[in-house]
C-alpha cells in the first residue's frame, strides 16, 4: 500500500470494528494486506488468539509453542493449555493414512520416552513464565462467536492430523482412557506429571493449574507422586499456586496399587470413620507392626505443599461409590494438628527438601500425611461426588475462617444409617435441606453460593434428583429450559440458603430434562473464546 493511500487515514477503532465481523481465515487475510493494517490490529489480535492457546504432546505442536515463546507474541501468551490428544495403535484401510498416522504414533511415543517432551516444555515455560497452566480432554467451543457453531479450538496440529487421517486424536482413539491394564487410563496422569516437572525445571511460578475434563481425563494418585529429586524444583511451584482445579479417580481397589502407612503414624488414617465406609487394611508389617491402606498417599503429600492456595476445585469421576473419595474428603476435613505456616519465597527454596514425608523408624515406610490447614483458602468447589452431609459440614467448619465462596455441582448426598430403611407411606428425608440448615449454623462469612444439579441417594432410588421447585415452575411456564442451578452473590447468603431449604424437593418421577455439562468441569465458559487461535494461523 502506498504511503498516500487513504486507508492510512482509517481510525484504528474502525479497523477493529471491521475485523470483529470477519471469520478467522478472512481476518488473517486482512492482516496480510499491509503493515499499517497489521499494526492496527496486532494488539487486539494477540489478545484474542494468543493470550490462551492449546497445544499437544507432539514435536510439531511443542516446537510451535517454543517459537511463540521466542517471538513478540510471548508477552501475551500467559495461559498455556496442554490437550490430552493421544495417538493410539490402530489400523487403516488406506495405506497412506496408515503411514501418516503411524508416523505420528511413533513420533509421540519417542517424544515422551526420550524425555524430549519435557525438555521442550521446559524451554517454552522458561521463556513464557505463564500464569495459568491447563490440561484438558476436550476442544473448546469458544470459536462459535467468530467462526460458527461447529468451530472448535483444537490443540495446535490436531486439525492437520484430522485432515490427513480422518481421526480426531482427542476423541476418536479406540482405547482412549479405557479401563483395564492398557496404558491409556494413565495418559492424563503422565501428562500432568510431565508438565509439573517441566514447570519446576523452568523455574516457572504459575498461579493456577487447571485440570478440566468432559470425558475421562482424570488423574490417578500416581499423578501426584513427587520423587526426592523433584523437591527442590517442584515444591516451590506448588507453594506459589493460588488456584488448583483437579479431576480425580481415586478408585484404586487393588492392594498392589496402594500405599501402606504405619497404623501408629499419627494424624488421619485411611479410615473413613463414622461418615463413610472403612477401608483400613491390617497386615503383618515389618517387625509385627500393623499397616493401613492409604491409596491417595501421593495426593495428600501433594496437597500438603499448597500453603498459599486460595481456590480449590475437586471433581471426581462420575459420582464414585467406592471408599477412595470418601477417605480423601475425610482427610481434607480433619483438623490440622498445627497451623500451616506460609513460607516466604526464600524459605520455600531453602526448605523444600524438608517437606519430604517423615519415615517411620520401625518399618522404614513414610508415615501418614497429617491433614493440612490451607490457611489462605477462599473458594471451594466440589463436583461429581458422593458425600455424607456431616462430612461436608466438617470441611466447611474447618475452612470457615477464610472461606468466601462455595460451589457444588452434581454432588450426591448420602446417609449410611438410611441404607436399609425404606419409605412406603412418607417421602424420604431431604438430605439437602438438612445440610443447608447445618450450613447456616456455621460461622461462615460467604460472599457466593452455587448449587447445581443436586442429587441424593434415597433407599430404593439410587442418585435421586433433587429439584428446585421455583425453577421447575418457570420451566412449566416456558421461561426456563433447564431447571438445574441456583446461585447467589452478596453478603446475605444465609437468607438465600434459608430460601433454598423451602425450594428443594426430591424428584421421584423420571427426570424431565437431560443432564447438562458441568460448569465445574468446563471452567468459565465466558472466557473460553478469549486468547485462542485457529490451528492454521
Amino acid at each position: 500500500m502506498s504511503a498516500g493511500s487513504p486507508l492510512h487515514e482509517v481510525p484504528v477503532e474502525l479497523w477493529l470494528r471491521i475485523s470483529a465481523e470477519l471469520k478467522t481465515e478472512d481476518l488473517n487475510a486482512l492482516r496480510l494486506t499491509c503493515r499499517t493494517i497489521e499494526s492496527c490490529l496486532f494488539l487486539a489480535y494477540a489478545r484474542e488468539f494468543f493470550s490462551k492457546k492449546q497445544f499437544m504432546l507432539t514435536e510439531h505442536s511443542l516446537q510451535t509453542l517454543i517459537d511463540i515463546s521466542n517471538s513478540r507474541l510471548a508477552e501475551h501468551l500467559k495461559h498455556v493449555i496442554i490437550g490430552l490428544d493421544r495417538y493410539s495403535d490402530r489400523d487403516f484401510a488406506n495405506p497412506i493414512q496408515q503411514t501418516i498416522y503411524r508416523e505420528g504414533f511413533q513420533g509421540q511415543q519417542a517424544l515422551i520416552w526420550s524425555g524430549r517432551a519435557a525438555h521442550m516444555l521446559t524451554t517454552a515455560f522458561r521463556n513464557l513464565k505463564p500464569t495459568t497452566i491447563g490440561i484438558r480432554d476436550y476442544n473448546s467451543d469458544g470459536r462459535r462467536s467468530r467462526d460458527g457453531s461447529n468451530a472448535r479450538w483444537a490443540s495446535y496440529g490436531a486439525t492437520t492430523v484430522m485432515n490427513q487421517t480422518g481421526v480426531n486424536i482427542m476423541t476418536d482413539s479406540p482405547s482412549r482412557f479405557a479401563s483395564g491394564r492398557d496404558i491409556a487410563p494413565y495418559w492424563p496422569s503422565q501428562v500432568f506429571s510431565l508438565v509439573l516437572t517441566a514447570l519446576g525445571a523452568a523455574e516457572a511460578r504459575p498461579q493456577s493449574i487447571e485440570v478440566l475434563r468432559r470425558h475421562r481425563g482424570v488423574l490417578r494418585p500416581i499423578s501426584f507422586y513427587l520423587p526426592g529429586f523433584s523437591y527442590p524444583t517442584v515444591v516451590p511451584v506448588l507453594r506459589n499456586l493460588t488456584t488448583l482445579f483437579l479431576a480425580l479417580d481415586l478408585e484404586i481397589g487393588a492392594t498392589r496399587s496402594c500405599h501402606y502407612v504405619p497404623a501408629s503414624g499419627g494424624g488421619s488414617t485411611g479410615s473413613a470413620g463414622a461418615d463413610g465406609p472403612s477401608h483400613n487394611v491390617n497386615v503383618n508389617g515389618a517387625r509385627g507392626q500393623d499397616l493401613e491402606k492409604c491409596p491417595d498417599f501421593p495426593l495428600r503429600l501433594f496437597v500438603a505443599h499448597l500453603s498459599n492456595l486460595k481456590h480449590l476445585r475437586i471433581n471426581f469421576q462420575n459420582n464414585p461409590v467406592g471408599p477412595g473419595p470418601t477417605s480423601f474428603l475425610q482427610w481434607l476435613g480433619s483438623p490440622a494438628p498445627t497451623p500451616t505456616p506460609t513460607p516466604t519465597c526464600l524459605d520455600a527454596q531453602l526448605s523444600a527438601l524438608a517437606y519430604a514425608p517423615a519415615v517411620d523408624p520401625a518399618t522404614n515406610l513414610p508415615r501418614t500425611i497429617d491433614p493440612v490447614g490451607l490457611p489462605a483458602l477462599e473458594q471451594l468447589d466440589l463436583g461429581h461426588m458422593r458425600v455424607c452431609p456431616s462430612m461436608f459440614i466438617r470441611i466447611l467448619r474447618k475452612f470457615a475462617p477464610t472461606l468466601k465462596r462455595v460451589e457444588l455441582w452434581r454432588v450426591v448426598l448420602q446417609q449410611r444409617d438410611l441404607a436399609h430403611v425404606y419409605f412406603h407411606e412418607k417421602p424420604p428425608p431431604n438430605l439437602w435441606v438438612q445440610l443447608l440448615k447445618k450450613m447456616r449454623a456455621l460461622p461462615l462469612q460467604l460472599e457466593h453460593v452455587m448449587i447445581g444439579q443436586p442429587m441424593q441417594d434415597t433407599p430404593g432410588i439410587l442418585s435421586c434428583v433433587v429439584n428446585f421447585k421455583s425453577l421447575v415452575a418457570q420451566a412449566d411456564e416456558g421461561r426456563r429450559a433447564v431447571p438445574d442451578v441456583r446461585a447467589y452473590t452478596g453478603m446475605d447468603w444465609k437468607r438465600f440458603v434459608e430460601e433454598l431449604e423451602g425450594d428443594l424437593e426430591i424428584q421421584t418421577a423420571p427426570p424431565r430434562v437431560a443432564v447438562t455439562a458441568s460448569p465445574v468441569d468446563t471452567g468459565n465458559s465466558a472466557s473460553e473464546s478469549s486468547g485462542e487461535e485457529s490451528e492454521e494461523e
